[in-house]
């Protein structure tokens, strides 16, 4: 069991009365339960608060990718993001000849 449903099994809490108190969305409290997904850290302090126990409760599931902190480890390429997706994919403008003078 991990230490996100631990501490809100060991208070009663359902998955929805945690995400309610904590102001997060239902789906990210049982991804992160059951090891689907990582949290950033504003997200397990919200939780920390809720269940009144130290954010460090919860540092195994603290997303700590390469491309969370904008840097890629050797050899790791990093995720691109949409807008720079969408810049290769469009033809590049072309520029209009010069008029004569």
């Amino acid at each position: 069991m991990n230490s996100l449903k631990e501490q809100r099994t060991r208070r009663g809490l359902s998955v929805r009365q945690l995400a309610a108190k904590a102001n997060v969305d239902p789906s990210a409290v049982s991804l992160l339960e059951n090891d689907h997904r990582k949290a950033q850290q504003t997200t397990l302090s919200k939780l920390a608060a809720a269940l009144n126990v130290p954010p460090e409760t919860f540092t195994d599931l603290l997303d700590t990718s390469a491309a969370e902190r904008g840097r890629a480890s050797p050899g790791q390429q990093e995720t691109p993001t949409i807008a720079s997706t969408r810049r290769a994919t469009q033809p590049h403008a072309q520029a209009a000849p010069a008029s004569p003078e």
